[in-house]
């Protein structure tokens, strides 16, 4: 449901969380708004998010999320707190709208003792989520155009673009790309062969902790946000995807880039053990995120006639390209 007025949002508040006070202001906060849509809830005693959720995601899975979230939040650990509503449920099941606590605080500013700290809590979150007892079952990744392409996809985008009379920007920077992500998916299935037949730790990870989905106060972690791509997986793959995001924060710069992976791998296993053989496959790990990212982005483009997500293409080939070049930290005894 998606409120077409202020007053229509101010109605629905007062009828479902009676309780959280008058309701004083509402803000549309800034968001890419393609999975959700994110509200700022000004009350006479504390701000409050309402989140009203698009992307098809079914309400028993949102509300696990926000069971599981408030157990991390009994055990102290700093991930955005939902709230329940009049019906003693977190989810308006009908709607798809839950209401969280806001958190003051600003994203990443590339600091190096907010690495520290992020890497720190990741840890911790990981050790209590192990501990969680509630089933979670629901996976995000089923979508069709959430896998690699194959060689013939590949050059059926490679002629369709070459057919094109009028070649846009976003054309010829896939076209120059082409025969790389092609290496790079080639050299993955291989990785991916390896790594199937072996044993890595498991457990729920959040798999979507980028700069914009950490909320810091005073170079400390406010809150973790935005879980609603959690689901069961190698505490690795969390790892990988976590430590990489922050450390390429506005940088290109390899000697950097080294030093904050450094820092925030070290700090993470003071705090939570991974076997050093796991850590071999960190670059994979993120890596082959990175590569599903951009052929999900190519199918919808070319296969859908969708510019979703298109907007974020030179950002997860540059990831791609510096990882593959980075000559990693030492990490088999960390």
């Amino acid at each position: 449901m998606i409120m077409k007025t202020l007053m229509n949002m101010q109605d629905y508040l007062k009828k479902n969380y009676p309780f959280i006070g008058e309701v004083k202001k509402i803000e549309k906060l800034k968001h890419n708004d393609i999975n959700s849509l994110n509200y700022l809830i000004h009350t006479k005693k504390r701000q409050y998010t309402l989140r009203c959720v698009t992307d098809g995601s079914k309400s028993g899975k949102i509300e696990t999320i926000c069971k599981i979230l408030n157990f991390c939040i009994k055990n102290k650990m700093n991930v955005f707190e939902p709230i329940k509503n009049k019906n003693n449920e977190y989810v308006d099941k009908k709607n798809m709208i839950y209401l969280t606590k806001y958190y003051k605080g600003s994203t990443h500013t590339g600091k190096l003792v907010e690495i520290i700290d992020l890497a720190k809590n990741l840890a911790r979150l990981h050790r209590t989520m192990s501990k969680n007892k509630i089933p979670y079952n629901y996976r995000t990744d089923v979508n069709i155009y959430y896998r690699l392409l194959t060689a013939s996809e590949i050059q059926n985008i490679k002629r369709r673009i070459e057919r094109k009379h009028t070649k846009d920007s976003f054309d010829r920077k896939v076209y120059q790309n082409l025969d790389y992500l092609t290496e790079c998916i080639e050299l993955d299935k291989k990785t991916s062969s390896i790594v199937k037949k072996l044993e890595f730790k498991r457990g729920l990870i959040h798999r979507d902790i980028h700069p914009n989905n950490v909320i810091f106060s005073k170079n400390k972690v406010s809150a973790i946000i935005d879980f609603n791509g959690m689901r069961k997986g190698r505490i690795i793959e969390d790892i990988a995807f976590t430590s990489f995001r922050f450390a390429l924060f506005q940088t290109m710069n390899p000697t950097e880039i080294k030093k904050r992976l450094q820092l925030f791998l070290s700090t993470y296993l003071h705090h939570n053990h991974i076997n050093g053989n796991e850590l071999v496959y960190l670059r994979y790990f993120f890596t082959h995120e990175m590569l599903l990212k951009l052929c999900l982005i190519l199918r919808k483009r070319y296969f859908t006639k969708s510019d979703a997500w298109t907007i974020d293409f030179d950002m997860i080939m540059n990831f791609v390209k510096i990882a593959n070049k980075m000559d990693l930290p030492n990490l088999q005894h960390g």
